[in-house]
This record gives C-alpha cells, sequence and structure tokens, in this order.
C-alpha cells in the first residue's frame, strides 16, 4: 500500500483533536491521587488501599449503570452526567487533599474513605462518557486517540508528582475539570446523526469479550499482591510504554496489523509473566511484574476498542456495551481475595505458589481457547479479528460513513432512515434493525 493512499498522514496524526484527549487529564488525575501517589490517602485501619476502595466504587458504579442502561443512555445528552462526574471528582479532591492534611487520625481516615469512593464513582461516570463520543470514530482512530491520550496522561502524572503542595493543589483541582470539558465538547461537535441513539433496539450482549477480560481480571488479581512496587496495572510508566508502543504501531503498520495478532500479544506477555521468567528465574520480579501488568493493559485495550467498534456499527450507546467491561474489574478483586485467603491459610508458600501456578495455568488454558476458537466473538455484531488490517477496516468505515451521509442529505432522510441506511450498509439483517417497541418512528 502506497504512502499516498494511507487513510492517516502524519499530518493528521499530528492533529488529534484537543476534545478526544479528555482520558488524558481524567487518568492523570486518578494516578497522581489513587493509583500511584505521591502523599497516599489515609483510610481506617481495617480497610485495604485507597486505590482499591476506588475501585470497588468504580465496579458497583459500573454495576448499576449496566443494569440501568435503557434508563440512563445515553448519557453524553443527559445534562447532568457531566455535571454529576465533575461534581464527584471535584469531591473526591477536596476530600483526599483534606485527609492528607487533617491533624485528627480518625478524621483524616474517614475523608480518604469518602474521596476513595467519591473518585472511582465520578471517574467510571466520566469513562462511560468519554467512551460514547469514541463510538463515532472508525477503529483505527479509537486506536490513535486513546493510545495518544494515554501517554499523555502519563506524562502529565509524571511531571504533576514532582509539583510544590500549592501546584499540585492546583493541578488535581484542574485535570478533572479539564477532562469533562473536553468529553463535553467531543459530544456537542460530534454530528447527530452519529451519535447514540435514545431509546435504543434490543440487542445480545457480547458475553464472550466479558468473560475473556474477567479471566484476564481475576488472573491479574492472583498475583497482584506479588508484583513489584509501581509495576500494577495502574502503573504510570508501564502504562505510557505499553500505549507509546500502540500508539507508533498504529502510525507505522496500521496497514499490516490484524487484530488476530493484536489479541495474541497480551497472551504470550501473560505466559511468559506468569509462568515461565519466574519458572526460569530469568531476570527475576521486576521483569515478570511489568510483563503481567503489560498483558493485562494491552487486554483492556483490545477489549474496549472491539466493544466501541460494535457500538459504532450498531448505534448502541457505547456505555451499555462498554459498562460489563468496567464492572468485570470485580474479577480482579476476587482473585486478590483469593490471593489473600491463600496466604491466611496456613499453607507453605511452595503450596501457595503451586496452588497459584495451577490457577493460572487454568485460566490461560481457557483464554486460549477463547482466542483462538472464534473467527468472530459474536455473528450478530459482524466483528471480524481476522479479515482486514486496521486501517483497511477503517478506510472501509469511513468511507461507508461519508456514503451514507451523502445519501441521507440528498434524498432528505430523517434521522432514523439515516441510520437504518447506514445498518443496512453494514449488512445488519432485518431482523436486527427492526423496531422494537422502544424505538421512535421516523417522522
Amino acid at each position: 500500500m502506497h504512502e499516498s493512499n494511507r487513510i492517516f498522514t502524519a499530518t493528521e496524526l499530528a492533529r488529534v483533536p484537543f476534545a478526544f484527549l479528555g482520558v488524558a487529564f481524567a487518568r492523570a488525575w486518578v494516578s497522581l491521587l489513587y493509583a500511584n501517589p505521591a502523599a497516599p490517602v489515609p483510610l481506617p485501619f481495617s480497610f485495604p488501599t485507597a486505590h482499591m476502595m476506588f475501585d470497588v466504587a468504580y465496579v458497583a458504579v459500573a454495576i448499576i449503570i449496566a443494569f440501568a442502561a435503557r434508563r440512563l443512555a445515553t448519557l453524553g445528552g443527559r445534562p447532568w452526567a457531566p455535571l454529576l462526574a465533575l461534581g464527584l471528582m471535584l469531591a473526591s479532591t477536596g476530600s483526599a487533599l483534606a485527609s492528607i492534611q487533617a491533624p485528627m487520625a480518625a478524621t483524616s481516615a474517614s475523608l480518604g474513605l469518602v474521596a476513595a469512593l467519591l473518585g472511582g464513582s465520578g471517574f467510571v461516570l466520566f469513562s462511560l462518557m468519554n467512551v460514547e463520543v469514541f463510538a463515532a470514530l472508525s477503529t483505527l482512530r479509537i486506536v490513535l486517540y486513546l493510545s495518544f491520550a494515554y501517554v499523555l496522561g502519563g506524562l502529565l502524572a509524571f511531571f504533576g508528582n514532582g509539583m510544590a503542595p500549592l501546584q499540585f493543589t492546583w493541578l488535581v483541582l484542574l485535570l478533572p475539570a479539564v477532562a469533562v470539558v473536553c468529553v463535553h465538547t467531543a459530544y456537542r461537535e460530534t454530528p447527530p446523526d452519529a451519535r447514540p441513539r435514545s431509546p435504543y433496539p434490543k440487542f445480545s450482549y457480547p458475553y464472550k469479550l466479558y468473560i475473556l477480560m474477567a479471566l484476564y481480571s481475576f488472573a491479574y488479581g492472583l498475583r497482584q499482591s506479588q508484583l513489584v512496587a509501581g509495576a500494577g496495572r495502574g502503573s504510570t510508566y508501564a502504562t505510557m510504554l505499553v500505549m507509546a508502543i500502540v500508539f507508533a504501531s498504529a502510525v507505522l503498520f496500521g496497514n499490516r496489523l490484524r487484530l488476530t495478532k493484536v489479541s495474541l500479544a497480551p497472551m504470550l506477555f501473560m505466559v511468559c509473566g506468569f509462568l515461565l521468567i519466574p519458572a526460569q528465574n530469568l531476570v527475576g520480579e521486576v521483569f515478570s511484574s511489568y510483563l503481567i501488568s503489560t498483558s493485562y493493559t494491552l487486554m483492556h485495550v483490545f477489549v474496549l476498542v472491539l466493544l466501541i467498534s460494535m457500538a459504532r456499527k450498531t448505534r448502541v450507546p457505547a456505555a451499555v456495551i462498554v459498562a460489563p467491561l468496567y464492572a468485570v474489574q470485580l474479577f480482579s478483586l476476587a482473585g486478590d481475595a483469593v490471593d489473600a485467603a491463600l496466604g491466611s491459610s496456613g499453607l507453605s508458600t511452595a503450596t501457595q505458589a503451586t496452588a497459584v501456578a495451577i490457577l493460572v495455568a487454568v485460566l490461560i488454558a481457557v483464554n486460549t481457547v477463547l482466542l483462538l476458537s472464534e473467527r468472530k466473538w459474536d455473528s450478530h455484531w459482524s466483528v471480524a479479528l481476522d479479515e482486514e488490517s486496521l486501517e483497511a477496516a477503517s478506510r472501509e468505515e469511513e468511507r461507508l460513513e461519508a456514503r451514507c451521509a451523502e445519501l441521507a442529505q440528498l434524498y432528505g432522510l430523517s434521522p432514523r432512515e439515516r441510520e437504518i441506511l447506514g445498518l443496512l450498509a453494514r449488512k445488519r439483517t432485518m431482523a436486527a434493525i427492526g423496531p422494537s417497541s422502544t424505538l421512535p418512528r421516523a417522522p
């Protein structure tokens, strides 16, 4: 494929729309206060870390939204959603800063717990609004913008950790505000016919993708307590490195990369990190820990991109499809609980290590079957893993979108007619497109 035919030129790549970088500021905020804090947020003695309580709230709200999706979607079109996300994140910031400076230990711990719970709630709400705006993009643009935003978020967190207290305070107050303004602006700038519809048609969830990520999360949870400091899934440096490689790969090799090959990379890192390197003692815990973190991050991004792509093709709000993905982080907490139970069981260290290795081996085997046994994760969604390169698929997506918009304007189609045209162009069946009792009729 000649460079002149590339869907993305170097000039275009240098113009990543600022409105799509909200996730960079939100992730930097999470890193500075909870994932890799310079000053850890205190909690009551009987509670785990602030980051874990942040995750508990994150999972709980994701589950609530997943079950109440039909009433809540689309989040971007709800005036209260960005205000609530911003309010929760700012309240979390204020409580976290107060907890660090509070003179009384009891007050400090209580404020820290409130901060973590508010932060997880606000961040998941922001994240679901963010995936809704990304669903208006082609697959390759999703990969490029997400990976660029992750790298930028890591850089912001890196510089933030070296700031003086007053500067740091202003930064962690400003970051969530910029993040929410970005996602709100991106939604408003998205063409109306590219926005998700509400109410939306009936659909089937792509359960295999959730199961795949749940197994990864559980395996990660089993080893989370044994990872070296700074190498967890919230690691600023590991995430920056992984996403910088993803961005560079998409830019340089987007015309050759296929999702099948991409999906196998996390599995390779998982096998090496969990089994091969610890067994051979080649490099030690540091390399093993970072491979495990890399595996988890890559698989999460792979599944997230697939789910957003599904939302784009079906016009189902991305928040509805992605909320269960965020909820399966519960399995990471479950894996951590199993590891803690083994640690307090009285078994020898060697026996515990053997039990964890067996569990991980089984999980890897199941994941391998899930990855290799499917040409398509769900034929209802028509999401193929091995048919085209990222660039070719994205070119076709954007060509089809432009042609549908041209026809809609030429013949004066209503929004619902425009939606049906797009679904037919993507080879959706009439049974899948057919209006349910909740669908509005075209005027």
